[in-house]
């Protein structure tokens, strides 16, 4: 989930520098808020993840991943969350 924040801010600083002309200083001059946002909102999913008890273990790879086996916390967390970086 980080990477799909990280790539939007990404995209972010692209269009600010090639579509609006902005400087790189005043691109870096927000680079606070980038890394809040980019760190502070996968580590509220992960919390969130956590509290909900959604981690599961596969006994046969032994992978842990959110979603193995219910459906219902894939979709709520892995699909829901990657959705509402589109919106």
């Amino acid at each position: 989930m980080a990477a799909c924040v990280w790539w939007i801010i990404l995209s972010l600083s692209w269009v600010l520098a090639a579509a609006s002309k902005w400087s790189s200083e005043a691109i870096a001059s927000y680079s606070a808020h980038f890394h809040a946002v980019g760190w502070l909102i996968p580590a509220a999913q992960t919390i969130v993840v956590l509290v909900f008890n959604a981690i599961d273990g596969d006994p046969v790879s032994g992978m842990c991943y959110v979603g193995n086996t219910n459906v219902n916390h894939l979709r709520m967390f892995v699909l829901g969350g990657k959705t509402d970086k589109f919106m």
